[in-house]
């Protein structure tokens, strides 16, 4: 920390505050990055521009915006929490209508967070209820409402022809790979609805590999396709697009959290008509998704 006097920079979106030294050229703020990404969910931090944290916090101090600048920089709607490729078809159709979105990969469990506090929009989600067997709707709190979405399947993924694997149900296909000290995993980002299944489903184990825990479906795909992991789980959607084998072990509820606070918005009625929508419920159901009358 630089010496010198002392004052406040806000964040010209969020208004978070930060406690700077100006006595030099740059600046260096005292901030905590995680407060920051959680706050500030409507600025893209890699931007240098005028985001106030990028690197060790040391920037030239921004000048500031006007209203044009800043509208280049804050998406119509923020997404927030699961990855899945069903949600990515809904965002390919939001952007060829002009609608700017912004969606951050974080796990269900963040998500859900996220929008409990009002940061983003949306939160798409898929939590099961250990003690109901319910999805989604026993982690919902006053201020938030569910928007049903669509069905979809996880299961184990492995490559064809995997004698470890292949022929067998999930509990002896992790049994089997359990006994193979070779036999390498890819886990799930902590918090996402996929590694609390991984977890439930291996019972306290940490086979080789638990600690690889990338954010999406296609790179368990990716990984194992590849031959860097041997198994991983991923949904039947995507395990069909890479050509693996798959072994079923959980039907689940995608849905979306929405903070009633930002439910009237526009962009978030769009994304709700958008659900019903009979092209897009066909796509979803080409893709593999299961959709409810």
């Amino acid at each position: 920390m630089l010496h010198g006097m002392r004052r406040a920079i806000t964040c010209p979106d969020c208004g978070l505050v930060l406690r700077v030294t100006d006595d030099a050229p740059g600046f260096r703020c005292a901030y905590d990055r995680r407060v920051w990404q959680r706050v500030c969910a409507r600025v893209h931090l890699g931007d240098a521009a005028w985001c106030l944290v990028q690197r060790d916090g040391t920037l030239p101090l921004p000048s500031a915006m006007d209203v044009a600048e800043r509208g280049r920089h804050i998406a119509d709607l923020v997404i927030t929490g699961s990855h899945c490729v069903g949600l990515q078809l809904i965002i390919a159709r939001l952007r060829a209508e002009g609608v700017t979105v912004k969606a951050t990969n974080v796990g269900s469990t963040c998500g859900l967070a996220a929008a409990k506090r009002g940061e983003c929009d949306v939160a798409p989600i898929h939590l099961m209820d250990p003690a109901t067997s319910r999805y989604n709707t026993p982690f919902l709190t006053p201020g938030t409402e569910l928007i049903r979405g669509y069905r979809r399947l996880q299961g184990i993924v492995f490559r064809p022809g995997d004698r470890r694997f292949d022929g067998l149900r999930a509990e002896a296909a992790v049994a089997a790979a359990h006994a193979d000290t070779g036999c390498v995993m890819i886990s799930r980002n902590a918090g996402s609805g996929t590694r609390i299944l991984i977890d439930r489903l291996l019972a306290g184990d940490k086979p080789a590999g638990y600690r690889w825990q990338p954010k999406t479906h296609k790179a368990v795909a990716t990984a194992v396709a590849l031959g860097r992991a041997d198994w991983g789980l991923t949904i039947k959607t995507v395990a069909r697009r890479y050509n693996l084998g798959f072994i079923p072990v959980q039907n689940e509820h995608y849905d979306f959290v929405v903070p009633v606070s930002r439910g009237h918005r526009p962009p978030v009625q769009r994304f709700r008509a958008l659900l019903q929508d009979p092209s897009l419920r066909a796509a979803l159901i080409a893709d593999g998704f299961g959709i409810l009358p």
